[in-house]
């Protein structure tokens, strides 16, 4: 309605020009006719740009779509929000968001491109060694191997530490790139030059003396090669120096994988107890959307069962009941026609 009466008063701008015209004979009050219509064309014009959809909106119905299960119609939209994008800073962060999302609900396949293009504007953008770039990068090589293809984390990760070698391999950043590509040589079957890349990387590690979050990608990726390779204390020793270095400012996704990974170190020990304590750390954290949430509960219930805390554990597979069931009554709400 707002934008009804503006364009109304511009048309009666127009049509008070044309009758002073007439009634006094003086052409130029025709001019307010021609301002008020120029007027208007750059006021709708500019109504059409402000308001045309952009690819957060967009994005958010994905989300809510896929939370529903309709995976074809939340693939769709967020197809359409990248197409909505303006300039590659937008279209990065939006396939980053894209990219999480489908992640976190198993549907790697549909991830997989939205996380590469990520991976790519970042590196073009910020380099290599950005914490950024470090964090979406182990993202995609994480989908790599997962789905059987060490092959192509390998070549990820290599070219990613002949990059920041060109640079300056002696930074942390540099640190990470190695071992990670040396935690990735693990597992496609060269323990030898994944060795001796771990081992450099400590020595950078080791030199930074103090607790800095820049220090947190090296940090998880040293204690994931160090757990890969057996020697858990070492990983145990690695993580807890990641948690010292968390502030107030550390995402929150980092803050997780942290932590989930020292829960899966302290388990893997059978220090149940310790596990548990972690876990609930992790809980205390930023809120969670509901599926994700109840996952952590059950994971929580199953180490307090360990860890000979029964009742405890029953109270946490009821609140992932609750949980699991507020998921199941909004994936049944009928989308709008």
């Amino acid at each position: 309605m707002r934008q009804a009466y503006t364009a109304l008063r511009f048309f009666i701008l127009m049509g008070g020009g044309v009758v002073l015209a007439l009634t006094t004979g003086n052409p130029l009050y025709l001019g307010i006719t021609a301002l008020a219509f120029i007027a208007l064309a750059v006021y709708v014009w500019r109504q059409g740009y402000v308001y045309e959809p952009k690819w957060e909106p967009l994005f958010s119905q994905g989300v809510d779509q896929g939370n529903k299960a309709d995976w074809t119609q939340a693939i769709t939209s967020f197809q359409t929000a990248l197409k909505k994008c303006r300039g590659n800073a937008e279209r990065r962060q939006a396939s980053e968001q894209i990219g999480t999302f489908l992640l976190r609900n198993d549907r790697i396949g549909d991830a997989e491109p939205y996380v590469r293009q990520a991976v790519n504007l970042s590196t073009a953008a910020l380099g290599p060694t950005h914490a950024k770039t470090i964090a979406l990068r182990d993202r995609l090589s994480d989908l790599y191997m997962k789905t059987g293809q060490p092959a192509l984390a390998a070549q990820l990760h290599g070219r990613a530490m002949a990059s920041a070698t060109a640079r300056d391999l002696s930074t942390v950043g540099g640190a990470d790139a190695e071992v990670r590509y040396a935690e990735i040589l693990q597992q496609a079957g060269d323990p030898t030059a994944a060795a001796a890349l771990y081992q450099k990387a400590l020595q950078t590690i080791e030199a930074a003396k103090t607790d800095s979050p820049a220090l947190i990608p090296a940090l998880l990726s040293a204690a994931r090669y160090a757990s890969g390779t057996g020697d858990r204390k070492r990983a145990e020793e690695l993580l807890r120096r990641a948690s010292r270095c968390m502030n107030k400012d550390t995402p929150g996704r980092v803050v997780d994988n942290v932590l989930s990974t020292l829960v899966e170190v302290l388990a893997a020990e059978e220090r149940y107890a310790d596990a548990v304590r972690v876990l609930q750390e992790r809980l205390r954290g930023p809120s969670r959307e509901p599926a994700h949430n109840a996952r952590l509960r059950r994971q929580l219930a199953d180490l307090m069962d360990k860890a000979n805390m029964p009742e405890e554990a029953a109270k946490q597979r009821r609140v992932a009941q609750t949980l699991e069931a507020m998921v199941r009554s909004s994936q049944s709400v009928p989308t709008d026609a």
